[in-house]
């Protein structure tokens, strides 16, 4: 879908996070990156329309994503992905998921103000309660490439954020 106004942009967001109801939206802006829970105050509108590159509104079973290439051609577009009916089973050839750990200093991050520090100094929103050895999960989604005999990713998403279990060892 092509968004290319203010109310169309307005309208599709907030059709997609009162549907959605529980989850995660991942904005990013020109200017920042910021990590919300869905129902927590969004950057405004106006400035989530003119300075977001991309923005993702994820839960378990579904991400919606608006995106542009740049902030000159003020369309997006807007696709979503819901795993109804994905065999969810470990040994899956529809999709494979991974996990990544977040760039996180613990001493410099305050997870109370919603504010994380990466190691080279960068600080972004995330609305988590712990910081410690935090991971989001991304789902990638195969296709049968027939030309190269092999699967190949046909798109990808946000699934969660997941804190290791620091067990005695690791603790």
């Amino acid at each position: 879908m092509r968004i290319t106004t203010y109310d169309e942009f307005q309208k599709s967001l907030q059709e997609t996070l009162s549907k959605m109801g529980e989850g995660y939206v991942v904005a990013m802006l020109s200017d920042r990156f910021a990590v919300r829970r869905i129902g927590q105050e969004l950057p405004e509108g106006e400035v989530l329309f003119r300075k977001a590159l991309e923005i993702r509104a994820f839960n378990r079973m579904e991400e919606t994503r608006w995106f542009r290439g740049d902030l000159g051609t003020q369309a997006f577009y807007c696709r979503t992905i819901r795993d109804d009916g994905l065999d969810l089973g470990k040994d899956s050839t529809e999709y494979w998921d991974e996990t990544h750990y977040l760039d996180i200093d613990e001493q410099k991050s305050d997870p109370s103000l919603g504010i994380a520090v990466s190691t080279g100094g960068g600080r972004y929103e995330l609305p988590l309660e712990k910081y410690g050895d935090v991971k989001v999960r991304i789902r990638n989604y195969l296709v049968y490439e027939e030309d190269a005999c092999q699967l190949g990713i046909a798109d990808w998403r946000l699934v969660d954020f997941e804190e290791e279990e620091r067990g005695e060892d690791n603790a």
